[in-house]
């Protein structure tokens, strides 16, 4: 029996949230142990994404092709995200998507050393730079050179192999 507690927080269920709560219990009985399940299962599939990402990174960065090692800025900051992204829904059980606000999010969470969103923010506009300029620099009116294209995608892999171990030693040290 629901207790009176339970009762007055369904009552304030808006439509949509009650329709999402019969969409999960329709099936089977959702009870919170197998809800933490599901969540660890969810945390647990954006890491392996982000590991994979980070290792499909390290291939690119390694190809004797400077356009195909220019895509591993790309993926290794889509490993970073999805280990942000895993972190952040892990500690709050919420899922963040947007670029944008997921860097201030992570960077909301006290107990995570340095500036980890910050560093996200950085990949994101290095993604951006090597992915839609033909002339990818340090600044608008600066294009690298090729010793310092390569040297700032090895920076990115690593940046973003950075975070991922970050956020998953914070995880492991909440448990």
């Amino acid at each position: 029996m629901a207790s009176a507690f339970s009762k007055k927080r369904l009552e304030k269920l808006t439509g949509s949230q009650y329709a999402l709560l019969r969409d999960l219990t329709g099936e089977a009985t959702v009870d919170a142990a197998s809800l933490e399940r599901v969540v660890a299962g969810i945390v647990s599939d954006r890491f392996e994404m982000a590991r994979g990402f980070i290792k499909a990174a390290r291939v690119l960065r390694n190809s004797a092709d400077p356009i195909i090692q220019r895509s591993a800025v790309s993926r290794a900051y889509y490993g970073a995200y999805q280990a942000a992204r895993a972190t952040f829904f892990s500690i709050t059980r919420q899922d963040e998507g947007d670029h944008e606000k997921l860097g201030r999010e992570i960077d909301s969470i006290k107990d995570i050393p340095g500036s980890p969103g910050a560093t996200l923010k950085e990949l994101r506009r290095l993604r951006n730079e090597f992915d839609y300029s033909p002339y990818p620099g340090a600044d608008p009116r600066t294009p690298y050179g090729a010793r310092a294209m390569k040297d700032t995608i090895g920076a990115s892999v690593r940046m973003a192999d950075g975070l991922i171990r970050l956020f998953a030693r914070h995880l492991k040290e909440r448990r």
